[in-house]
C-alpha cells in the first residue's frame, strides 16, 4: 500500500509539473480540462498497472525455505496475554476511515443543500430556478439557479450564458469526481490541487462562451462587481468561482497558436516513463526481498530460548480472535517470513489462510519475534522460514 501511495504521488507530481510548465497558460481550455481529468485518473491507474506487470514479470518465486515445527495456540494459552500489541497500521487505517466517513457526510450534506434550494425555489422556468436563499447564480448538472434579486439584473443574460456553458459541459460531473476523491484520499494534497485546477478551467470555458455574445470589457467589469458577492456552495459551479485575476487575464489573452497543441502529446512519453519506473522499482523491491539464502550453514535461532522459547512466546502473546472463537474456527495458519541479517523479521505473509482474523493475529505476533541471524561462510545472511501455527479451541 505504501508503495502504491508513493507511485501515486510521483505520477500526479509529474503530470502536474507538465501542466504548470507547458499547458496552464494556453487557451485550449477544453483540452486542459480533459488533460487534468486524464492525469487525475491516470495517476490512480498507472501505479496499479506497473505493479501488476512487475508481478507477472517476477513470477519465479523462491521456495518457502525451512519449515519449522507446528506450534499450537489454544484458547487457554491466549487468555494469558497481558497486553495487546499496538498496531500502528490499524490506527492509521482507522483514522483514514473516520476521515473518509466525515468527508462523505459533508459531501452528501452539500448535495442535499442544493436539492433543498431547488425544492424551495420561488419560481421555475425550464431548468432555471429562482431562489431567495442564494446570493450568486450557480449551476448543478442540468439546473441553473438564479438569486431572486437578480431577476431584473441587466447583466443576467451574460450570467445565464455562463451557467449554461457549465451545464452543457457537464462540469458538475468533474466536480463530484474530485469531491469523491477528496473524500477517499482526504489526506493527499495533490487531490485538492487537481480540484482547484479543474474548477479554474471550468470558469475559463464558461467565460469564453459568455464573451462570444458580450463585450470582453463589460464582462470583465461584471466579474469585478460580482467579486464582493455572498458565500458559495462547495459542489456547484458558481458565476464567480476561481480567482478573479486569473479569469481577467485569460479573458484578455490572445488565442494560442494551433501548433502549440502538440504539447499535449508529451503525455504519452510521460506515461511510458512512469510505467517503466513503477515496473522496474517494483521488480527491484521484490528482488531485494527475495535475496534469501535457503540453506545457510547455521540457521537462525529464536533469541529467547530457541524452539521452546518460541512456543512460550507465542503462547504469551497470541490472542485468539473473538470472532473466530465465536464461529468455532480452528486450523493451521502457515506464516512465511524472512529473518534478516540483523535478526529482525520482514516479508511476513500467510501461505495458508483459514480465517482473516486468525491470519492477521498470526502475522502480528510473528512480526514481534527477534532472532539470532543465520550464518553462512562466517557472515550473517537472510534466511526464510515457514512457521505453521495451529489455532485450537479447548
Amino acid at each position: 500500500m505504501l508503495m502504491y501511495v508513493a507511485y501515486l504521488t510521483l505520477g500526479w507530481a509529474v503530470f502536474a509539473l507538465l501542466y504548470r510548465s507547458l499547458l496552464e497558460k494556453e487557451t485550449f481550455f477544453h483540452w486542459n480540462r480533459f488533460y487534468l481529468l486524464f492525469a487525475l485518473l491516470g495517476g490512480l491507474i498507472l501505479p496499479a498497472l506497473g505493479m501488476a506487470w512487475a508481478k507477472m514479470a517476477t513470477n519465479e518465486v523462491i521456495g518457502e525455505g525451512t519449515v519449522l515445527p507446528t506450534l499450537t495456540n489454544s484458547v487457554l494459552q491466549a487468555q494469558n496475554t497481558v497486553a495487546l500489541h499496538l498496531n500502528w497500521i490499524q490506527i492509521g487505517a482507522t483514522v483514514w476511515i473516520l476521515g473518509t466517513l466525515a468527508g462523505l457526510v459533508r459531501l452528501l450534506y452539500g448535495v442535499y443543500s442544493i436539492v433543498q434550494i431547488a425544492q424551495q425555489a420561488t419560481e421555475r422556468s425550464g431548468n432555471v430556478y429562482y431562489s431567495a436563499d442564494i446570493d450568486m447564480p450557480f449551476s448543478f448538472f442540468n439546473r441553473v439557479f438564479i438569486p431572486e434579486l437578480y431577476r431584473d439584473e441587466p447583466a443576467l443574460d451574460s450570467m445565464m450564458r455562463h451557467e449554461q456553458a457549465h451545464v452543457r459541459g457537464w462540469h458538475s460531473a468533474d466536480v463530484l469526481l474530485c469531491e469523491f476523491l477528496c473524500v477517499l484520499l482526504w489526506w493527499h494534497p495533490m487531490v485538492y490541487w487537481f480540484k482547484r485546477q479543474l474548477r479554474t478551467v471550468h470558469e475559463y470555458i464558461a467565460d469564453a462562451a459568455a464573451v462570444r455574445h458580450f463585450s470582453r470589457q463589460q464582462y470583465g467589469l461584471l466579474l469585478i462587481r460580482q467579486a464582493q458577492s455572498g458565500p458559495v456552495l462547495a459542489y456547484a459551479n458558481h458565476f464567480l468561482q476561481s480567482p478573479l485575476k486569473q479569469r481577467l487575464v485569460m479573458l484578455s489573452k490572445q488565442h494560442s497558436a494551433p501548433v502549440r497543441s502538440l504539447r499535449y502529446a508529451l503525455i504519452i512519453p510521460a506515461m511510458m516513463l512512469l510505467l517503466t519506473v513503477f515496473q522496474q522499482n517494483t521488480v527491484y523491491a521484490q528482488a531485494k526481498n527475495k535475496k534469501v539464502v535457503e540453506q545457510p550453514e547455521q540457521m537462525p535461532e529464536f533469541l529467547d530460548g530457541g524452539s521452546a522459547g518460541l512456543q512460550k512466546f507465542l503462547a504469551a502473546n497470541i490472542t485468539y480472535p473473538a470472532e473466530a472463537k465465536k464461529a468455532n474456527v480452528q486450523g493451521v495458519v502457515a506464516v512465511s517470513f524472512v529473518v534478516n541479517k540483523s535478526g529482525g523479521v520482514e516479508s511476513v505473509k500467510s501461505l495458508k489462510p483459514i480465517n482473516k482474523e486468525i491470519e492477521a493475529e498470526a502475522i502480528r505476533v510473528v512480526k514481534l519475534t527477534r532472532w539470532k541471524p543465520a550464518m553462512d561462510k562466517g557472515k550473517t545472511v537472510n534466511a526464510q522460514f515457514t512457521l505453521p501455527i495451529k489455532f485450537k479451541l479447548d
